[in-house]
């Protein structure tokens, strides 16, 4: 019974760190829409998201968002959002990863 007081106390400290932890991620991403972006808390859920690729290009010119190119486009900020699946998707199709 002490085993599982221990690792249900474990379960829980591990939850509690990462509800803390993605709060944390959550305020950062709310002031990037709030200081960068310009956009408020309100006007979030009304917005398409057309409408907030266009402030991160027109952001680009004052913050620099991507460091290596001046300005960014629509297919710049989807590559950047799908790299991760995209490399998933690369490895698989090698067979570096196995597929399941």
């Amino acid at each position: 019974i002490a085993l599982l007081v221990i690792i249900a106390a474990f379960y829980w400290c591990w939850r509690c760190f990462k509800f803390i932890w993605n709060t944390m991620k959550y305020a950062e991403i709310k002031q990037f829409y709030w200081n960068v972006l310009k956009i408020p808390e309100d006007d979030i859920s009304n917005l398409d998201w057309l409408e907030v690729q266009s402030k991160v290009i027109e952001s680009q010119k004052e913050v620099q968002l991507c460091l290596h190119k001046d300005t960014l486009s629509e297919l710049d900020i989807s590559n950047r959002i799908l790299r991760i699946d995209n490399y998933k998707i690369a490895m698989i199709n090698k067979n570096v990863l196995p597929y399941s």
